[in-house]
């Protein structure tokens, strides 16, 4: 059953803004969430809202942010733990807003440094082992 409501949050969050059963602009609370199969959230729209995967667990399968767009709203991965499975941010946009990461656990997301930019620009907070060392 959670798996069938993480495909159609997919879904919803992938719907053009304004049309019957979209979701986007709306604020999505995964606090805490185990995420242990299949979820693609790729093209998905998160604008304007508050978006929280913290303290989420990703123990397995392939979560999938390809092409996603994070605009104008904050999105929290604090906390999040990244253990086995795939979690994948491939030409993801973040256009405004913030995006965190503290206190994130596990190897950073694949993609997620080319999507961001390294450094990080402000508002894009990553944990520091992610980070590439300098030179």
């Amino acid at each position: 059953m959670r798996h069938t409501i993480l495909r159609l949050i997919g879904d919803h969050y992938r719907r053009p803004k304004g049309t019957h059963r979209s979701w986007q602009g709306c604020d999505l609370d995964l606090t805490g969430v185990t995420i242990d199969g299949d979820m693609d959230l790729g093209g998905a729209t998160f604008a304007d809202g508050l978006t929280s995967f913290a303290g989420a667990l990703f123990s397995g399968g392939s979560t999938s942010f390809a092409r996603a767009l994070f605009s104008g709203g904050d999105t929290h991965f604090d906390s999040a733990t990244f253990s086995g499975g795939t979690v994948y941010f491939g030409s993801t946009t973040f256009s405004g807003g913030g995006m965190y990461f503290d206190g994130a656990t596990g190897p950073a997301p694949q993609g997620l440094l080319a999507a961001v930019g390294t450094p990080p620009p402000s508002g894009v907070r990553l944990p520091s082992a992610w980070l590439p060392s300098a030179p």
